[in-house]
């Protein structure tokens, strides 16, 4: 074989594990918040909840691409009402929405049942976010999907930064609420976490390396010694 088409054979050869490599490392799927806490159900709240719920969390040193939403489903046995899950940046801009089914038709994960994006959305390392789960007008009392509280603090992915809990209603953008063990269980979100550039540059040096490497040798001449 020709060295230069060889050297470009060795070099395809590298570019499609480093491409496995990526897309293994962004496939890697995390979830916002790992652990709900402790979690039981309060037959008779004092108030309904306000149109949306939910909490804030920053992205830390490395950006994310979110690909699915959740909600949590108490004692796992369906939601007894569909719940629309939203995603706002701080500006009030509306980047992601989904609707999770009553019933037991989404999957579920560690608590919570997940419905696909249509289209992925990136968030940016060391941006802010609110995470919200509708539950509007029709809150009934005792209903565990719409009434349960949380007894220890929810666990979150170490590549969130957690915030604090935040409910949407009338003449206000996600008011803070005061909570003694943070954000509550409700919505959530899949992640992967996005390579940092640096990866595919050394990923690139690499293979231009080798490649150069592979030419150099390909035109070292053969050296004949005298008879």
């Amino acid at each position: 074989m020709n060295p230069l088409r060889k050297a470009g054979c060795f070099c395809g050869i590298f570019f499609l594990f480093a491409l496995v490599a990526v897309r293994s490392v962004a496939n890697d799927l995390h979830a916002v918040m790992t652990d709900p806490g402790t979690v039981t159900s309060n037959t008779a709240p004092a108030n309904p909840f306000p149109f949306d719920y939910g909490f804030d969390f920053t992205v830390g040193s490395q950006s994310l691409l979110v690909s699915d939403f959740g909600m949590f489903d108490f004692n796992g046995d369906g939601l007894a009402a569909s719940h629309t899950i939203k995603l706002w940046d701080m500006n009030t801009n509306l980047i992601a929405t989904v609707t999770i089914p009553a019933g037991t038709d989404a999957d579920l994960l560690n608590g919570f049942r997940y419905e696909p994006l249509t289209n992925e959305v990136m968030l940016l390392a060391g941006e802010k976010y609110i995470l919200g789960a509708s539950f509007g007008s029709d809150f009934t009392r005792g209903d565990p999907d719409r009434s349960h509280t949380n007894t220890s603090a929810a666990t979150f992915d170490a590549e969130i930064i957690p915030g604090q809990e935040r409910e949407n209603g009338p003449g206000a953008f996600f008011a803070v609420v005061s909570s003694p063990f943070g954000p509550v269980p409700g919505p959530n979100a899949m992640f992967s976490v996005v390579p940092e550039p640096s990866f595919f540059g050394l990923m690139i040096a690499g293979g231009l390396g080798l490649l150069g490497a592979r030419r150099r040798g390909a035109k070292k001449p053969d050296i004949h010694e005298p008879a």
